[in-house]
């Protein structure tokens, strides 16, 4: 498995066809849990814990599968009030 950080927030992971045999999957058939849990693997390989968010993006092939995975940005926090005030209705 091939291992690289790719920005702050993310790391590429590439499998060939044979590591993916190996455990029992092929590229064309891989599932988003088992993609997650490569990434999951790929992580505890380099020591690290995954962050509790990731998106990931699989890339399919005949020779192996590339995975990206990536922490999303946060959702910037409204200020003040939530939701605007109800406006009563002249009924």
């Amino acid at each position: 498995m091939t291992n690289r950080p790719a920005g702050g927030a993310g790391a590429a992971f590439y499998l060939t066809a044979r590591e993916l045999s190996q455990r029992g999957l092929t590229p064309a058939a891989l599932t988003p849990e088992q993609a997650l849990s490569l990434v999951r693997e790929a992580f505890a390989l380099r020591g690290e814990l995954p962050p509790c968010l990731l998106e990931i993006a699989a890339y399919p092939e005949a020779g192996g599968v590339l995975l990206l995975a990536h922490t999303p940005p946060p959702v910037p926090r409204r200020e003040g009030r939530p939701f605007p005030p109800l406006r009563r209705s002249p009924v």
